[in-house]
């Protein structure tokens, strides 16, 4: 899990069932880069808000729970989420330390809702971890959800039935009304072949080519740290780091073994076709409270021209945060392998790499 994420977007889920549609960008060197533009979902009539089509090729797993998610709806103008009419039942609230999060979900009535997301009920899907995928399973049911950051003073893991009751409650003591975004989650059986999974997509959609990170060699790894160092983002936060620097600290802040929350990160993923690649390099360095604070990534493909001096291109834009991919899939066949950590979709757009966030509650490390 990333440490230190800023806030997430909350359209993600629309933004990316278009991209994933869409065809891959040829790279071209000097080809301009723009922001990646925000979509609209397709909206049924009458409610703008509630994005309701499922995403075909990629279904992120609900960090340490067994549920995919499948969509998400938002609140209208008056604050009020009408899609809660489709639960049923008590409420299932369960939490976990290494989530860090409360969920707080209902079964879904079959009869309440639209056709198409009744018809994920019963769907076979195959589940995918770092190395491929790792099973087979089946949708057994939909329930609605929301979430929040789970309390500290909480034990590790757990789970409560509440009344149904408890749902619209604003005053209970599990706060209901804070719990946001509003998401639909598919729920699957969960052997344990499929413990570990990471994602999923239908079980009659091809499978995905992984690509497996590696060490990379002694050459790479300096000519990558280089070019991770001369980043104007990297060279801004170096020069707070210099500005608050103690007499026995290292001379970069991506050194900073002090801090409370340190680590650097250089993962090489070779082409399949054994030329080339592309590099990731992270550091996150922060000190809860007080001092200095610093979080980048960046992505470079490498030229398989010269390997004893490697040259790298830049392909990520400010990206001021920590990512350390679990794993690297060209889920959309576009042949550029799209990266996965926890809540983050890392994929190719415009000529560059950029980041999409699934629905989480913004994480504080501290």
């Amino acid at each position: 899990m990333s440490l230190g994420r800023k806030q997430l977007h909350p359209s993600f889920l629309a933004t990316l069932a278009v991209l994933l549609s869409t065809p891959g960008t040829a790279a071209g060197p000097d080809a301009a880069i723009e922001e990646a533009p925000q979509p609209r979902a397709a909206e049924p009539k009458g409610r703008p808000n509630v994005l309701l089509t499922g995403l075909e090729d990629f279904l992120p797993m609900f960090a340490g729970h067994r549920y995919l998610v499948l969509g998400h709806y938002t609140a209208t103008e008056d604050d009020t989420f009408p899609e809660d009419a489709w639960g049923i039942g008590p409420v299932l609230v369960e939490w976990n330390a290494d989530s860090y999060r409360r969920l707080a979900s209902r079964a879904v009535d079959a009869q309440r809702v639209p056709p198409e997301i009744r018809a994920w009920r019963g769907r076979k899907l195959s589940l995918f971890d770092a190395g491929g995928r790792k099973c087979q399973t089946t949708i057994t049911g939909l329930r609605i959800a929301s979430q929040r950051r789970a309390d500290d003073a909480e034990s590790p893991t757990g789970r409560i039935t509440l009344p149904a009751s408890a749902w619209s409650a604003e005053d209970d003591h599990y706060q209901m009304r804070e719990f946001r975004p509003h998401l639909l989650l598919a729920e699957v059986d969960f052997p344990a072949p499929c413990r570990g999974a990471l994602w999923g997509r239908p079980a009659e959609r091809p499978l995905p080519k992984v690509t497996r990170a590696r060490a990379p060699g002694k050459a790479l790894m300096r000519a990558a740290l280089r070019a991770f160092r001369r980043l104007p983002e990297y060279r801004e936060l170096q020069a707070e780091f210099t500005a608050q620097r103690a007499p026995s600290a290292p001379r970069h802040w991506d050194e900073n073994q002090a801090a409370s929350s340190s680590q650097r990160i250089l993962r090489w993923f070779p082409s399949p076709s054994g030329r080339g690649g592309l590099m990731v390099v992270s550091s996150d360095s922060m000190n809860c409270g007080e001092g200095f604070v610093g979080h980048l990534y960046a992505i470079f493909t490498v030229d398989p021209m010269d390997r004893s001096r490697p040259r790298l291109k830049l392909r990520t834009k400010g990206a001021l945060e920590f990512f350390s991919p679990d794993a690297a899939f060209d889920i959309d066949g576009d042949g550029r392998p799209e990266f996965l950590e926890g809540d983050t979709l890392v994929r190719w757009r415009d000529n560059r790499y950029v980041e999409m966030s699934l629905p989480s509650p913004f994480i504080d490390p501290c």
